[in-house]
């Protein structure tokens, strides 16, 4: 997945998620088992990360989901997919703090936006690095 720019407001940077959502079940094959994102209304996707750059060091939010009708196995049409990043104790948005590494080689520096988090429904983690 791919995280395109969308827009910037005060000094919070949104970007949208683009890329493929696939979805399994034991057992069970899903027609389709993956769909390409798309966040336009009605799309099936929802999802953002907004970095907040007038915090020191940045922080960030970030939110996802891809829902599409499917066929399982047994010729039942039912939603697939769901969440994929998500607070798994809140079902809210995820936030964190950014942290930066340097190429050796290039000596650009990175933005990297990870953590985990867990709770009743499970866990998650996540980690994305912006060149």
């Amino acid at each position: 997945m791919t995280w395109v720019f969308d827009q910037v407001v005060g000094d919070v940077v949104h970007y949208k998620p683009t890329g493929t959502a696939s979805f399994s079940f034991p057992k069970c094959s899903i027609t389709p088992a993956g769909v390409t994102m798309s966040t336009v209304p009605g799309g099936g996707t929802g999802g953002e990360l907004a970095i907040d750059y007038s915090t020191d060091p940045p922080t960030y939010t970030l939110q996802g989901s891809t829902v599409w009708l499917a066929t399982y196995c047994s010729g039942v049409q039912a939603g697939a997919g769901g969440a994929w990043v998500m607070d798994p104790a809140t079902s809210q948005a995820v936030k964190g703090t950014l942290s930066f590494s340097t190429d050796p080689q290039t000596q650009t520096q990175k933005l990297i936006v990870s953590g985990s988090a867990s709770g009743q429904a499970g866990s998650t983690s996540w980690s994305f690095t912006k060149d």
